[in-house]
């Protein structure tokens, strides 16, 4: 069966002080449907610039980017983004409105009672029920990430892009979101692509992990992750699958 989305043999490179830059070398993977994938790495590999590039926000020197056997040449609503930085809100707009916000743009057909059910459900199942009316300057941060995860698969995407969505929040309320995403993968078939620093993080969540390294901008390592779920982070298994991802990734 083929993939549903193909990184092959990509480079990208940006301008600095009048010379060019490599930030990602002949970086080739594949991703299957509804499988987690998590990226990791130092700062400054190439994380969130390969992230931009299967989202189709910017372009690559070298190779091909496929979805589903079509060559990437611009975003689409099936390969969504969500962003670390909580201002990816609208702040003007409450919670229910920034959720609704896709669908009004890209499902104008459908009618409104329709829409502000579907943006209900999906507050929901991210714990944000009761929290319609409220605006982003309201809101916590943990709550503004939820929001987003709502917004973001209100469209159904075939693919979940999430660049570091965890990372400014405290240790606590990063756990209690991870829970929440492990909790909507029984719910939802969205493929996930997971940019972060946090190699516990990326253990938890992530059925393979790849490991990109700093000194050559290319993928140092596949990692599968075959551990049970749910997880348990106390456990020697766990702790022995960080060690390793861990071992990977430090240069």
């Amino acid at each position: 069966m083929r993939s549903l989305l193909e990184i092959k043999e990509v480079s990208k490179s940006f301008k600095k002080d009048k010379r060019k830059v490599k930030v990602l070398n002949d970086v080739s993977f594949s991703v299957k449907k509804r499988e987690f994938l998590s990226i990791v790495g130092p700062s400054g590999c190439g994380k969130s610039t390969l992230l931009s590039l299967i989202a189709g926000f910017d372009e690559y020197d070298e190779g091909n980017i496929y979805f589903k056997g079509e060559k990437i040449i611009a975003p689409s609503p099936e390969r969504v983004m969500v962003f670390q930085d909580f201002n990816q809100l609208f702040p003007w707009k409450t919670v229910l409105q920034n959720v609704l916000f896709p669908l009004t743009v890209n499902k104008k057909e459908m009618n409104i009672n329709k829409r502000k059910d579907l943006a209900r459900k999906y507050l929901k199942m991210v714990k944000l029920e009761g929290y319609e009316d409220y605006y982003p300057h309201e809101i916590s941060g943990g709550m503004k990430q939820r929001t987003a995860i709502a917004r973001a698969l209100i469209m159904k995407p075939e693919i979940l892009l999430m660049d570091e969505p965890f990372g400014s929040l405290d240790a606590q309320t990063r756990m209690q979101l991870q829970s929440t995403l492990i909790e909507l993968l029984e719910e939802i078939e969205t493929t996930i692509v997971f940019v972060t620093h946090d190699i516990e993080e990326a253990v938890v969540l992530s059925d393979r992990i790849i490991a990109l390294s700093n000194s050559s901008n290319s993928i140092k390592d596949v990692i599968d992750n075959n551990l049970d779920r749910p997880r348990d982070r106390l456990s020697n298994r766990f702790i022995e699958k960080v060690k390793e991802v861990y071992d990977k990734v430090k240069e």
